[in-house]
C-alpha cells in the first residue's frame, strides 16, 4: 500500500503516536489566537471571516499549535512565497507553504472515492505516485473551482486540510507526502497555508498537524522546479561557524560582526533577521596570548589551539575560522586536524595570499607585530615573500604595535583611526597595506575603502569574515569574490 498512519509508528518516516517531538509552535487556546488575529482586521470588518474561525477552532480542538496571519491577496502557492507573513517578515521559501490538491476517483463499479494529497509548494503531486499509495484504481479527475465551491464552499487558494475535513459532506482521505514532515528550513522548522481565506495565513507545525489529526502519510510527490537562488538550503540554512579567538577577544568579537555584516548584505532583502545568520561558536582561550612569543611557546600554543578545534568540531560546527594572525603559523596542522573531523578550516593566510595575487597586487607593505610582518619561518605568511612586498623597519612595526595597545584604551575610535592613517602616510611607501594586527583591524570596523586615498588599506580580518560569511551561505568565498 505504501502508505503509513500517523496513529502508528512509521520506521520509514520516523513518525510516533502523538509526534516524537514539541511541537514547533505551542498550542494555545482558541479564544487567545483569535483575540491576537482580531489586531489584523480593517476599520471595515467586524471580526474573522467565518472560513478562518473554523480554521481556527479545528486546530485548536486537535490540540495544534499555530499562528494565524494577514496578508496581501495569495490566490496559488507562488504567490505565498511573495506575500505571507512570518515572523516579522513578507514572503516565505516556496518549500516552506504547503501545497493541496482535491480529487475524484471513479471506480469501475461507480464508486467513487474522494481523495486530498498534501506536499510541499516546491514539489508537485504525482497521480501515479498517489494512485500506488492509496491502491486506488479507476477515472481520475482533479476538483475543478466550482466543484470545490459545491462540496467545500472553497475556491482555488482557499482550500486546505482542517477546512476540507470539517466542510465535506462526503468522506474525504487526506494524505501527505512526508517531505511535509521533516523542515527544509530549520528555523523556525513550520509550514504555512492559507486559513481558507485568500487574506489569511496559518502557521503550524506539519508533523504535529499530521500526527494529531490521525491522517496518512505516503510518498506521493515528485521534484518540480529548481528554487530561486535565495531559496537553495544552504542560504535557509547557513552552515554554523567556530571562531576561536582569545589574543585578544575583541577579534574574534570584530570578526563575528564582520560574518553577520556580510550575510545581511549578501541575502538584502532576502534577509530574515537572527533566522538568516549562522549559528557561531566562540572559544576564546586566554593561553591564545602564549603567541606573542611563539618561537619560545610554540608547543604550548599549539596544545591550546589544538583543544579549541576538537571542543568546535564536538560542537557539530561545519566552518572554523581563527581570529589570531600569529597563530595561522599552525594553519596546515589546524586543516588537517579539522579535515579529520569531517570540519572545513578556511585559512585567513590563504585568503589574503590569494587576494593579492588574484587582483595582481604587489606593491604592498605587511603590518603585523614582528613575528607575523617580517614573513620569516615563524609567519603564517612567509609565502607572501615571493611577491616581494615592502620592507619594513623594525621602528616603523613598533609604532604601529603601539597603536595596536593604545586601541584598547582608547575611548575614541575615530582618534585611533585618524593615527593609524597619519602613520600610514608618514612610514609606508607602498601603494597598498595590509592589515595583519587584529588590533588595529578594530580601528576600520564599518569603514568603507576610499578609492581616492594615496595608500589603499587591505584589511585581512575584514576579508576573513566575507569569505567565513559567504562560505557560510553556500556562496563561493574564493578571492574573486571578496
Amino acid at each position: 500500500m505504501g502508505v503509513c498512519r500517523t496513529s502508528d509508528l512509521c520506521k520509514g518516516d520516523k513518525l510516533m503516536a502523538g509526534g516524537s517531538t514539541a511541537s514547533k509552535i505551542r498550542a494555545i487556546a482558541s479564544e487567545k489566537t483569535e483575540a491576537y488575529a482580531l489586531s489584523f482586521l480593517k476599520e471595515n470588518e467586524a471580526g474573522l471571516p467565518e472560513e478562518v474561525s473554523s480554521c481556527a477552532s479545528f486546530l485548536s480542538e486537535h490540540g495544534i499549535g499555530f499562528i494565524l496571519s494577514r496578508n496581501h491577496r495569495v490566490g496559488s502557492c507562488r504567490e505565498a512565497r511573495t506575500y505571507r507573513y512570518r515572523l516579522g517578515h513578507v514572503g516565505i521559501p516556496l518549500c516552506d507553504e504547503l501545497k493541496s490538491l482535491v480529487c475524484s476517483f471513479t471506480r469501475t463499479d461507480g464508486t467513487k472515492t474522494l481523495l486530498a494529497a498534501h506536499c510541499r509548494a516546491d514539489l508537485e503531486i504525482s497521480i501515479e505516485k498517489l494512485k500506488a499509495a492509496t491502491d486506488t484504481e479507476g477515472l481520475f479527475e482533479i476538483l475543478d473551482e466550482d466543484a470545490l465551491a459545491e462540496r467545500f464552499s472553497s475556491t482555488y487558494g482557499t482550500v486546505n486540510p482542517m477546512l476540507l475535513e470539517t466542510s465535506s459532506r462526503e468522506k474525504i482521505r487526506q494524505v501527505f507526502d512526508p517531505g511535509v514532515m521533516t523542515p527544509q528550513v530549520l528555523q523556525p522548522g513550520t509550514m504555512m497555508t492559507n486559513a481558507g481565506h485568500h487574506e489569511w495565513g496559518v502557521e503550524f507545525d506539519a508533523a504535529d498537524l499530521v500526527s494529531k489529526s490521525g491522517w496518512e502519510v505516503a510518498d506521493i510527490a515528485i521534484a518540480s522546479q529548481d528554487p530561486h537562488q535565495h531559496e537553495v538550503l544552504p542560504r535557509l540554512n547557513p552552515r554554523s561557524i567556530g571562531i576561536i579567538t582569545g589574543n585578544g577577544p575583541d577579534s574574534g568579537m570584530a570578526l563575528w560582526k564582520q560574518v553577520n555584516n556580510t550575510v545581511l548584505e549578501t541575502l538584502g532583502q532576502r534577509f530574515l533577521g537572527d533566522l538568516s545568520l549562522p549559528e557561531v561558536h566562540i572559544v576564546s582561550k586566554p593561553g591564545m596570548g602564549l603567541s606573542m612569543e611563539l618561537e619560545a611557546r610554540r608547543d604550548n600554543t599549539w596544545q591550546v589551539i589544538e583543544e579549541a578545534v576538537i571542543a568546535l568540531c564536538a560542537d557539530g560546527v561545519k566552518l572554523i575560522g581563527l581570529a589570531c594572525h600569529t597563530t595561522h603559523f599552525f594553519a596546515p596542522r589546524i586543516k588537517e586536524l579539522a579535515k579529520g573531523h569531517g570540519v572545513t578550516f578556511v585559512s585567513m593566510v590563504d585568503i589574503v595570499t590569494d587576494y593579492l595575487r588574484h587582483h595582481k597586487i604587489e606593491d604592498f607593505a605587511l603590518l603585523g607585530i614582528p613575528h607575523v610582518a617580517e614573513l620569516g619561518d615563524w609567519s603564517g605568511y612567509h609565502e607572501l615573500q615571493k611577491l616581494s612586498p615592502e620592507q619594513l623597519e623594525k621602528e616603523t612595526l613598533g609604532r604601529f604595535l603601539e597603536l595596536g595597545y593604545l586601541v584598547k584604551q582608547m575611548q575614541s575610535p575615530e582618534k585611533g583611526f585618524q593615527r593609524l592613517r597619519s602613520l600610514i602616510r608618514r612610514e609606508i611607501k607602498s601603494k597598498h597595506v595590509v592589515i595583519a594586527l587584529t588590533e588595529l583591524s578594530i580601528l576600520l570596523e564599518g569603514r568603507k575603502r576610499q578609492k581616492n586615498e594615496d595608500v589603499q588599506i587591505i584589511d585581512a580580518l575584514s576579508l576573513y569574515g566575507r569569505a567565513l560569511g559567504r562560505a557560510s551561505i553556500g556562496l563561493p568565498w574564493q578571492a574573486e569574490h571578496l
